[in-house]
């Protein structure tokens, strides 16, 4: 397949991962659902990897919640892959809400890309990948 076709299916992920994920692209620092304890809680599982990872690696899983336990991060998810994705972005600023939806714009630019090429690998078709990248990253249940 040829390299036009990838980026314009990445462009096209791209303009709908953004389409999908509006109001919040438009003020990404201080719009969110936090109506959700789950959004509170990813957001808190984001700062607290990426806080204990630049200093204390080691004891990553000892959170800072439900002291004295250990092992406390173990409870929940550990979100690393999310984390390591948005690393860049806490470079610059330590807002739980902007790493929060860098990180959900993230991945659902990546599940389309990653559905679009597996789709595409298999079935050889351009559009069969496109399809299935839209669909994976944006459909709802």
């Amino acid at each position: 397949m040829s390299r036009i076709q990838t980026l314009a299916a990445g462009a096209l992920l791209t303009v709908l991962a953004l389409f999908y994920s509006y109001p919040m692209v438009l003020e990404p620092s201080r719009a969110n659902r936090f109506d959700s304890p789950d959004a509170m809680l990813t957001a808190w599982i984001l700062s607290w990897d990426l806080h204990q990872l630049g200093r204390d690696p080691l004891r990553l899983f000892d959170a800072n919640i439900f002291y004295p336990d250990q092992g406390t991060l173990a409870y929940s998810e550990n979100l690393l892959t999310a984390a390591t994705m948005v690393a860049p972005i806490r470079l610059f600023t330590d807002n739980p809400v902007l790493l929060l939806n860098a990180a959900l714009i993230g991945a659902l630019l990546t599940s389309g890309l990653a559905a679009f090429f597996l789709a595409r690998q298999v079935t050889g078709s351009f559009l069969s990948g496109l399809l299935a990248g839209i669909l994976f990253a944006f459909a709802p249940y």
